[in-house]
């Protein structure tokens, strides 16, 4: 799969709203760094969640997300390679936090392009989701409330197609990669 960078970005803006809203808790474990990269989620077109990639002291791949409630941007969770109680990387392993450390989900990246997926979910044990990697047609108005309400910024003549999570057997959630 080819990775789609599109110029796609959140602004300083929306990033400097998000960030009082992150627990203090979090602030001061991982000591989060800020990207305007990251992903949004959309079910059946309704935008639901935001994921703002976050380098931390404990690696580069870390996502902060926000659930999107009535308008408003709620904390829900830190996605990381890093493991908290090994303190080790556990690539190709990711763990999804609360505020409080707790493992909420486990996620079990594919090594190959061949594997089919690129991410599987688990929890208590339990394998629940496969999410898959795509592209899709970039469809503009799916976006047009992100970019009115200044949230991403982007320049519709350098976009065509777009990276894209799905779920596998689910049709109606989508996430998109803003990079």
């Amino acid at each position: 799969m080819v990775t789609i960078n599109n110029d796609i970005s959140f602004t300083k803006e929306f990033i400097n709203q998000l960030v009082p809203l992150i627990p203090k808790e979090v602030h001061e474990f991982w000591k989060p760094k800020y990207s305007n990269t990251g992903l949004v989620r959309f079910n059946n077109n309704k935008f639901e969640a935001v994921y703002i990639s976050s380098p931390s002291v404990y690696g580069e791949h870390n996502l902060i997300k926000f659930n999107v409630v009535k308008d408003k941007y709620i904390f829900d969770s830190v996605y990381s390679h890093y493991d908290v109680i090994t303190k080790k990387d556990i690539h190709p392993w990711e763990h999804r936090y609360d505020k409080d450390l707790n493992v909420i989900a486990t996620y079990k990246f594919a090594e190959s392009e061949y594997e089919g997926f690129l991410s599987i979910q688990y929890k208590g044990g339990k394998k629940l989701k496969e999410y898959l990697y795509q592209t899709d047609p970039f469809q503009p108005e799916v976006f047009r409330d992100l970019w009115r309400t200044n949230t991403i910024t982007f320049n519709l003549k350098n976009i065509y197609d777009i990276n894209c999570l799905r779920v596998n057997g689910n049709t109606e959630i989508a996430y998109y990669w803003i990079r």
